[in-house]
């Protein structure tokens, strides 16, 4: 059986309460969090000023932006930043709705900091278990799936691997497909 959730272990670790959870963000609430970084990107605003865009996780496996504007050299700061990727930071940010969605606006007098306490990333991230039997099932369905699907498209000539491989094809598969030598 295949188990796919955040493998919660609440009480164990210092700061929960701290950790980021979308479902209680209240407009112009200003938040200190702990989260998940779970991509970066930096770019330049219309008024050529740099900002940082970072995707956070909360404790519930969902995503929301995180924005960090006026950044100055935000090419150098992208590099920076990009320390922060699949790591549990802290940071101190005001919740805004922009067309219907939560994001975060990072303080830039504070900012964002790396959390180096024990933190729980399988809330975060999520886990799976399962069993070797049922994966094995699951990867023949999709492979037979798969060559249900491609086989359709080589009807005309079935090919091997190795004319595949090295893409033989038309003309070229014709004239090593022959019995007999030309001269």
């Amino acid at each position: 059986m295949i188990f796919l959730g955040n493998g919660a272990t609440e009480g164990k670790y210092k700061d929960e309460e701290k950790y980021l959870d979308i479902s209680k963000l209240k407009e112009f609430e200003q938040i200190t969090t702990i989260a998940y970084v779970h991509d970066v990107s930096v770019g330049r605003t219309k008024m050529e000023s740099g900002f940082v865009k970072l995707f956070l996780k909360d404790c519930n496996s969902n995503v929301v932006s995180a924005i960090l504007f006026d950044v100055e050299n935000f090419v150098f700061s992208g590099i920076n930043i990009m320390q922060f990727k699949h790591r549990a930071v802290q940071l101190r940010c005001l919740v805004q709705n922009f067309k219907g969605q939560i994001s975060l606006l990072i303080d830039g007098e504070t900012g964002i900091q790396l959390y180096d306490d024990e933190f729980d990333y399988n809330r975060f991230v999520g886990r799976m278990d399962s069993d070797l039997s049922t994966v094995t099932e699951d990867a023949k369905r999709l492979v037979a799936d798969f060559i249900d699907v491609v086989g359709c498209f080589f009807f005309f000539k079935q090919k091997t691997a190795y004319e595949i491989g090295v893409r033989l094809v038309g003309s070229e598969m014709c004239i090593r497909d022959r019995n007999r030598r030309i001269t």
